[in-house]
């Protein structure tokens, strides 16, 4: 009995309690910029600024793909409790130094809150180049560092993941 008893405790609630405990409005990405290049070794910025009128918002989303190694394994942020009604800042992401230079990234970021509701998705493409970038006009209230997106960016020579197991198509090895 005390088996049963534990196993409906932990029956996943119905979208329709989820709204009614946390309520039925989607995050909303109000605005979303980020630089189209960015050099080898450096951190690319994206910008964010994001409501949820029911004080919900839960997790950020980010999925990338990239030619030569194709869809990256998702990143997953839980956000703070602080958050919860929205943020203002940027997340950064990594870019290796090492043979990173050409390579093109296509991103899709998006929230989902605790009720399960998916926020509008934006979307990003980033090369990496040696040539200098304009600086980014960034207004004052996003201007805060938010957190960094748990993908490791890596070059189509490696795309094995080890470190020299990929190189070995150029020699023919």
């Amino acid at each position: 009995m005390f088996i049963v008893l534990t196993l409906l405790g932990c029956a996943p609630l119905t979208l329709q309690q989820k709204e009614k405990r946390w309520g039925t409005h989607p995050p909303v990405i109000k605005a979303a910029f980020a630089s189209n290049t960015v050099r080898p070794g450096r951190l690319w910025r994206v910008y964010l600024d994001v409501e949820d009128i029911d004080g919900d918002l839960d997790r950020l989303y980010v999925f990338i793909y990239q030619a030569g190694i194709g869809m990256y394994p998702p990143s997953v942020t839980k956000l703070p409790q602080k958050f919860s009604h929205g943020l203002k800042g940027y997340f950064v992401l990594p870019i290796e130094n090492f043979w990173t230079w050409g390579i093109k990234l296509d991103m899709e970021i998006f929230f989902k809150d605790k009720a399960g509701h998916k926020s509008n998705p934006v979307y990003f493409s980033v090369k990496v180049v040696y040539k200098k970038s304009q600086p980014e006009e960034v207004p004052e209230e996003l201007d805060r560092y938010l957190g960094t997106i748990g993908i490791d960016v890596r070059s189509p020579l490696f795309d094995d993941g080890g470190f020299w197991g990929g190189i070995n198509w150029i020699w023919g090895n």
